[in-house]
């Protein structure tokens, strides 16, 4: 799809959407972890964002944002949050709203793993408000289980709120009929039934959630998915 996206824009001559095509339309490579390819796209997007002169608009919120997200998930965290910081403050200052929550998670997870938890909290509870003010909800059973994963990552002895943000993330999914949030929720909290020993529960809720899908199974939350399944027997 997104391949057919980049070639009506490039048969119409549309630089912008090219370039979009070639970023946002390839987050299911950021899904598979392809990073490398990521990279590549992001190359390709600042090559015609400099010979069209889309601006800075395009630079940070195209280029910078997607290039940051990929060396987040790389493990490059100040890299990530230096490039996905500056396309977030570029949204802000154009006053973008629909996908406010994609890209302030993306810097939260950053900040995450930088050990500033504190202001990835604050971030990403920016994005859940987003989320249920605006109806740009999509990302919202994503962003609730950051916090979750966030909160722990902070202060282990918060268990109890973060399972309930887990439930809260799963319930959220269930409710868009959105697999693909359910299952990175439902592993979350089977990681953390896990640490507590509860892995009949873990494997109850995991399992039915992993079956369900028939395709996809290069991508990190299935492979992440399987592994936590196999270790729980």
């Amino acid at each position: 799809m997104a391949e057919e996206a980049y070639g009506l824009a490039h048969r119409i001559n549309h630089h912008f959407n090219s370039a979009f095509a070639l970023t946002a339309g390839q987050e299911a490579l950021l899904m598979r972890g392809d990073t490398g390819r990521v990279l590549e796209c992001c190359d390709e997007v600042q090559r015609i964002v400099d010979e069209e002169g889309l601006g800075d608009f395009a630079q940070h919120v195209l280029v910078n944002n997607w290039r940051g997200r990929a060396h987040t998930r790389m493990g490059d965290y100040e890299t990530g949050y230096r490039l996905t910081h500056l396309a977030t403050t570029r949204w802000r200052e154009a006053e973008g709203k629909i996908c406010s929550a994609l890209f302030w998670g993306g810097e939260a997870i950053a900040l995450g793993g930088l050990g500033r938890t504190r202001e990835a909290i604050e971030l990403i509870d920016a994005a859940i408000a987003h989320c249920r003010d605006t109806g740009d909800r999509y990302m919202e059973p994503e962003v609730v289980r950051v916090k979750a994963e966030l909160m722990l990552a902070a202060d282990a002895s918060s268990r109890d709120a973060a399972e309930a943000l887990f439930r809260e993330s799963i319930q959220i999914a269930r409710e868009h009929k959105a697999k693909s949030w359910e299952l990175p929720a439902a592993t979350s909290l089977a990681r953390l039934w896990r640490s507590q020993h509860r892995h009949a529960q873990a494997v109850d809720l995991l399992a039915p959630v992993y079956d369900w899908f028939g395709e996809g199974f290069e991508t990190l939350d299935l492979k992440d998915a399987r592994k936590l399944l196999e270790s729980l027997g």
